[in-house]
C-alpha cells in the first residue's frame, strides 16, 4: 500500500518495471545504474565468473561449459571462478582448480582487465546485474543468458554474446568464439555521475 502511494517509482531495468506494472504497482520510471568509469590497461587472460557460488547464479554451469569447450579447443584461456560459496553443494560440481574466494569490491576492476569476457550462468531472471555494467566499464565483453533485465544490458556483438538460459551447448558455443572477443567495441554504461544527475532531476521535479 506504501509503494502505490509514493510519487516516484525507479527501476534499473525495464524487466523489473514491466512486472511491477503488470501487478497493479506503477507507472515504474526505469534508469539503469551507473558504475564509476575505469582506465585499466586491458591484458586478457581468462575467463573470469564473478559472483556467489549458488546454484541460482549458474557457476556450476560456466564450469561445465568450459569444460566442453577445452575438448574442442584445448587453447582456450583457462576459467576463473571468483565469489563466495554460498551452496557447499554447487561448489562441489567445479573443480577447485577453477575456485577462488571472494575480492574485495576496490579489486574488481583490476580482475575485469584481465578477463577475456565476464561469464553469467545466471538461471534464474535477474534484474540488472552491476557486474555487467562493471565490466562494461572496464572494456571486458560480457557472455550471458537471455534472462530477466540482463539482456537490457548487453548488446549482442557489441557488449559481448549471449546464449540460451540453462543451456550448457549453447554457452559451449559462445566460450568457443573467445578468439573474436577482442574485436567488440564494448561500449561503457552511464558513469556513476551521469545516474546521480538523472536521479537528482527526478526528485527536484517532484519538490520543485
Amino acid at each position: 500500500d506504501a509503494f502505490n502511494r509514493v510519487d516516484l517509482r525507479i527501476s534499473p531495468s525495464a524487466y523489473l518495471a514491466q512486472a511491477a506494472e503488470a501487478n497493479g504497482i506503477g507507472p515504474v520510471q526505469v534508469i539503469p545504474h551507473g558504475v564509476p568509469q575505469t582506465a585499466l590497461n586491458r591484458r586478457p587472460e581468462a575467463f573470469v565468473f564473478l559472483g556467489s557460488i549458488a546454484f541460482h547464479k549458474g557457476p556450476d554451469l560456466v564450469a561445465q561449459a568450459w569444460i566442453n569447450a577445452k575438448k574442442t579447443d584445448p587453447e582456450i584461456p583457462p576459467l576463473r571462478i571468483v565469489g563466495p560459496t554460498v551452496e557447499p553443494a554447487c561448489a562441489s560440481e567445479i573443480p577447485s582448480e577453477m575456485r577462488e574466494g571472494p575480492i574485495k569490491n576496490s579489486e574488481v576492476p583490476a580482475l575485469l582487465s584481465t578477463a577475456h569476457a565476464l561469464v553469467l550462468g545466471s538461471r534464474w531472471p535477474e534484474n540488472a546485474p552491476l557486474v555487467i555494467q562493471e565490466a562494461r566499464a572496464a572494456g571486458c565483453p560480457v557472455i550471458a543468458p537471455q534472462i530477466g533485465g540482463i539482456p537490457e544490458l548487453v548488446q549482442p556483438d557489441q557488449d559481448g554474446h549471449m546464449y540460451t538460459p540453462n543451456d550448457v551447448e549453447s554457452l559451449t558455443v559462445a566460450l568457443l568464439n573467445w578468439r573474436s572477443f577482442h574485436t567488440l567495441p564494448v561500449q561503457p554504461p552511464p558513469t556513476l555521475n551521469q545516474h546521480v544527475d538523472v536521479l537528482e532531476s527526478h526528485y527536484l521535479s517532484l519538490i520543485g
